[in-house]
């Protein structure tokens, strides 16, 4: 589905500029795994209402859903002011406002965003080998680099924090109920299942990489390396172009030649 914006017509695209450089080689890093799902299967119900990720198979579409997500996106395009160098044709330096006589020629939150996802942020996903990778393609190999890694700190940062959130309010769930049950079988699952979260929460707390561990971080291509576009190959295909397209009108003169002699 496409979102209109106040400057463009829904199905209108913003104009954008070929990359000349980007991060070279991309970032690859590998999402991690649950460990506590044999406790929670072994405890049954008691620990899903106690916010025990029975499968732990959700983290890896959580942690890459929000790589992709429009709003990690929009985030870091305010936070690294990424709109004035999006737009730069646009944009006055010297005065830091846009240099535009309608107001309806200010790119929006939405240009950006759709120039960011459609140009600079590519994210794949290799199931057999359970990797995933982000790379960044910007003319500014340096803030490629960064932006790359910014955005995996990112997700590690948010899933961590709202992983130990859940923590912190499952053992309090816990902590009630061993208070209002006096069955020994019961208390001691209840026990462990305590003890099981809080050395999670020690894990997520200290754990830097907690949704992705980082294989290769991005790095900067060097500075007289072409990464894109590719200048050679665009050469290659319009001398290639160009010579089917002679090739082609002369056979059309041979054939109209031919045509009236005969």
């Amino acid at each position: 589905s496409s979102i209109s914006t106040k400057r463009s017509p829904a199905n209108e695209r913003p104009r954008f500029r070929p990359l000349p450089r980007s991060s070279d080689p991309p970032a690859f890093f590998q999402p991690m795994r649950g460990g506590l799902g044999r406790l929670a299967g072994q405890l049954g119900g008691l620990a899903s209402l106690a916010g025990i990720d029975i499968g732990g198979s959700g983290g890896k579409e959580q942690a890459v859903a929000i790589l992709k997500s429009r709003h990690m996106a929009e985030e870091l395009i305010t936070r690294q002011k990424m709109m004035p160098l999006f737009f730069a044709s646009r944009w006055d330096a010297a005065t830091g406002q846009w240099k535009v006589d309608d107001p309806d020629d200010v790119p929006t939150m939405m240009d950006a965003y759709l120039f960011f996802d459609k140009r600079v942020r590519t994210v794949i996903e290799d199931r057999d080998r359970n990797l995933v990778t982000l790379r960044i393609e910007w003319k500014d190999p340096v803030v490629a680099a960064r932006w790359a890694n910014i955005m995996v700190g990112e997700v590690n940062s948010r899933l961590r924090d709202r992983r130990i959130a859940e923590l912190n309010a499952s053992v309090g769930y816990l902590q009630k109920q061993l208070e209002e049950t006096q069955l020994v079988e019961l208390r001691q699952s209840i026990f462990r299942l305590i003890e099981a979260r809080i050395n999670e929460r020690v894990v997520a707390s200290t754990r830097a990489d907690y949704a992705f561990r980082v294989i290769h971080p991005a790095q900067p291509s060097d500075l007289d390396r072409q990464v894109s576009p590719q200048l050679g190959l665009y050469i290659a295909m319009g001398f290639v172009l160009g010579f089917a397209l002679v090739f082609t009108g002369v056979l059309l003169r041979e054939y109209r030649s031919s045509a009236k002699g005969a």
